[in-house]
């Protein structure tokens, strides 16, 4: 059985294949793969993309100072990439045999926040700046609630819902006049979304997959986030193929493992990521997954 043994782990629950990140500090990070328990896997090759598919990142700086050339995909079993900018970002490594053929691979949600880049002040509509901590790990997500459906055989659209509670940045402004920019990922599944001065959420998204976003602050007597108060977060994703997308290196696939037959539900866990004003917020949800006879999935958060 594999399962999540760590922070920043990620484990193909079909063939074992895992990946671990490792966040190095000025935008840099090192990417761990483990391709042992995928027979005939000697080494691996990763594409880091951003939330359009495209090539993301830079390969460090050689030993001459120079910038390495982009190469996408990277080969090897540990990687590094370099990120200029935060954001919300899918590492998607391959297992290969000795004639580089593709065996099973996996995906990891990479989220760059102001930390990571070094940066600690947070900007206020109003000019002012508020402190946060450098080197800050990513904020937790504590899950109220994550169901979902996959269509493998129809055309109609997969539905994933989640609700969270998360711990509001210091400086945020849920009202604030100019709106508020936010990255979503469920299952290695981005977008990019805009709340008006009203915290409603303003369609289309960038790639128009979340259908509705939701959040609750508490009252603020400032209307601006001191860094302690709670939120409840709802998305929702509403869009064909989401286990093509990212949900299928999840688990979230039309058959289970050989072992897993006649079981039902069977484990799976799902990547929750938020990017809000610079800071990073992260979680994986363990949820029961089941396989209908009629050709759809059901995941439900546990």
């Amino acid at each position: 059985v594999f399962v999540v043994v760590g922070r920043e782990i990620v484990v193909n629950s079909k063939n074992g294949l895992t990946s671990q990140l490792i966040h190095n500090g000025g935008g840099t990070v090192t990417l761990n793969l483990t391709v042992e328990s995928v027979p005939g896997a000697v080494n691996a090759k990763t594409f880091f993309k951003d939330l359009q598919g495209n090539d993301a990142g830079m390969p460090p700086v050689g030993t001459l100072g120079i910038a390495n050339p982009r190469a996408t995909p990277e080969f090897g079993l540990s990687v590094q990439r370099v990120f200029t900018d935060p954001g919300i970002f899918v590492a998607e490594s391959h297992a290969l045999d000795s004639a580089s053929n593709s065996l099973a691979y996996v995906r990891k949600t990479i989220v760059i926040g102001s930390a990571d880049l070094g940066a600690s002040p947070m900007a206020r509509s109003d000019g002012t700046e508020a402190a946060t901590p450098r080197d800050v790990p990513p904020a937790v997500i504590t899950l109220n609630s994550m169901h979902g459906k996959f269509q493998f055989t129809s055309s109609k659209l997969d539905k994933v819902n989640f609700s969270g509670t998360i711990t509001l940045p210091a400086g945020f402004e849920p009202k604030n006049p100019a709106g508020n920019d936010i990255a979503v990922s469920m299952g290695n599944v981005i977008d990019t979304i805009h709340l008006d001065s009203h915290r409603r959420l303003v369609l289309p998204t960038a790639t128009s997959r979340v259908t509705r976003f939701k959040i609750v602050p508490p009252h603020l007597p400032t209307g601006v986030a001191t860094g302690m108060e709670t939120a409840r977060v709802n998305i929702d994703l509403n869009v064909a193929d989401l286990d093509v997308l990212g949900f299928d290196s999840e688990g979230i696939t039309v058959s289970v493992r050989s072992d897993e037959q006649g079981q039902s539900p069977v484990d799976r866990f799902i990547q929750v990521d938020m990017l809000i004003q610079g800071q990073s917020f992260s979680a994986v949800v363990p949820v029961d997954y089941t396989v209908s006879s009629s050709g759809f999935g059901s995941i439900t958060g546990r």
